[in-house]
């Protein structure tokens, strides 16, 4: 049996309820993403606790964070991170999609420039979805992991 003061230590012993503020600090510093291509209007960093997140067709966005939440990208985003909540892409990912217990939806048209990663939840792939990475599905999910993540969006 293990003394008070080491519970929570060890691999199994990170909650995500833990991550969040270290995830939201190493977030705030993101750069907007350049303008360029056929879209109209950089969003740059869209981050949502407990909400929604809808990157339009003609939009762009940096990094999209959503916990507890849904993510559309319809049009384009960098890296897209959805924790507890849903994701549909129909539009462009340039880099990564990283996402924890969560479904994910990739519709017909849809391209994924990087890897997605799933940590629990389902994955559905429509036919003429492209993606140029690898896909990963139900990774063990460790603290080590969720920083490399965080640390390639920025």
């Amino acid at each position: 049996m293990r003394a008070p003061d080491d519970a929570g230590s060890g691999d199994a012993g990170v909650t995500m309820s833990r991550l969040i503020p270290f995830l939201v600090l190493a977030l705030l510093p993101a750069p907007a993403l350049a303008q360029g291509g056929a879209a109209t209007s950089d969003r740059g960093l869209l981050m949502r606790i407990d909400g929604n997140v809808n990157v339009a067709a003609g939009e762009r966005a940096g990094a999209v964070v959503v916990i507890n939440g849904d993510a559309h990208i319809a049009g384009a985003g960098r890296n897209v991170v959805v924790i507890r909540g849903n994701l549909t892409v129909s539009g462009t990912v340039e880099e990564d999609i990283f996402t924890v217990n969560s479904d994910v939806e990739l519709q017909s048209g849809a391209v994924v420039r990087g890897d997605v990663t799933l940590a629990g939840g389902s994955l559905s792939r429509a036919a003429g979805v492209t993606v140029e990475g690898t896909v990963e599905d139900d990774i063990g999910l460790n603290i080590g992991w969720v920083l490399g993540v965080f640390s390639v969006l920025f």
